[in-house]
């Protein structure tokens, strides 16, 4: 039997890489980050082909395939061993780009989205995926004065901000708010005929499937994307999950989930922050946080640095805590051992 689209395009070598808050039109700029010409002008090499399944409303995880994301690994480190003059100006960059951002959110320069987005893809380059990459190497190699530079840039990611505050009000001027349902692609040319066909089919508790793949896009809305979820990480969820420390500690607490950058606005001191993954928009919660637990990260993510300089208790890399536990459940993180489990 012939198969179809979905079943042509999920069957590659598809590893999970992280949870992002993203509608449609998110996810597709996200991409927008990982195959434009400036990243192969800065690197030489990319991340072209890129999976996203929503699995909650707005909350996306991303996959890519796993010789690509060796082959830009490998790229990241050459740069740290033989260029360090380069990795250090990445760096810099990211910071000064970082600052100018600050400016542009008290009064935004950009008249089109376009513009916009070239902005926004140069800061997170620099800012972000560099750092991102490079944090762990960092780490092992002992360059502190690189180190310092990556691990500021964890820690301040102003992407979120600039994605809320300047490219969204761009792009629902383009297309309204139906761009939401549209690919970045689709907005920029004005392409809007497939967005009534999505919102119907979000409305009827559909997820979205986005690929881009040797440059060509991809969109599908599902009914069972959870299914198409485990079945690709060959993976069942129950009610306890287990990830890595970024700091240890114990406690009993609420789970209070945060799945997108609106704050729960039931979230009380002493609660236990669950969440896809966590960014300085969400600092507010974070110094109320009992303790802080991710599905997604590794020792670079926003969540590990900030628990350690808090000193919070603090569980990444869960890949399903946010299906596992309903908000108000009552949870205990076992942050020594990295378990997190509900209490009867």
């Amino acid at each position: 039997m012939k198969k179809t689209n979905l079943e042509t395009i999920l069957d590659k070598n598809w590893v999970y890489l992280v949870n992002r808050p993203y509608n449609l039109f998110g996810a597709s700029l996200y991409q927008r980050w990982f195959d434009p010409p400036q990243i192969y002008n800065l690197f030489g090499v990319s991340i072209p082909d890129n999976l996203y399944i929503e699995e909650h409303p707005n909350l996306v995880r991303r996959y890519v395939i796993e010789e690509q994301q060796r082959t830009f690994q490998s790229r990241i480190k050459e740069i740290l061993e033989n260029d360090r003059k380069k990795a250090k100006e990445i760096l810099e960059r990211g910071i000064e780009l970082s600052e100018q951002v600050k400016e542009y959110l008290a009064k935004s320069p950009f008249s089109n989205l376009n513009s916009a987005v070239d902005f926004l893809v140069e800061l997170a380059l620099h800012a972000t995926v560099f750092s991102y990459f490079s944090y762990p190497l960092l780490e092992q190699s002992g360059d502190q004065e690189l180190l310092m530079l990556a691990e500021k840039l964890r820690s301040i990611s102003y992407y979120p901000e600039v994605v809320d505050k300047i490219i969204n009000p761009l792009a629902e001027k383009e297309a309204s708010d139906t761009y939401q349902f549209l690919t970045l692609s689709e907005v920029l040319t004005g392409d809007t005929k497939m967005a009534a066909e999505r919102i119907k089919a979000s409305e009827e508790g559909k997820r979205f499937v986005y690929a881009k793949i040797a440059e060509q896009e991809f969109v599908e809305y599902v009914d069972d994307a959870m299914g198409v979820i485990s079945n690709l990480e060959e993976t069942e969820i129950g009610q306890n999950v287990k990830g890595q420390v970024a700091y240890p500690g114990k406690i009993i607490g609420r789970a209070r989930l945060v799945l997108t950058s609106d704050l729960n606005s039931d979230f009380g001191e002493g609660d236990v922050l669950i969440a896809a993954t966590t960014n300085p928009t969400l600092m507010s919660l974070i110094k109320k946080a009992g303790a802080i637990v991710t599905d997604e990260g590794g020792i670079t993510c926003h969540a590990a640095i900030i628990s350690r300089e808090l000193k919070k208790p603090c569980i990444i890399g869960t890949k399903f805590a946010t299906h596992a536990f309903k908000d108000g459940d009552l949870v205990e993180v076992d942050a020594n051992n990295g378990i997190v489990k509900i209490i009867k």
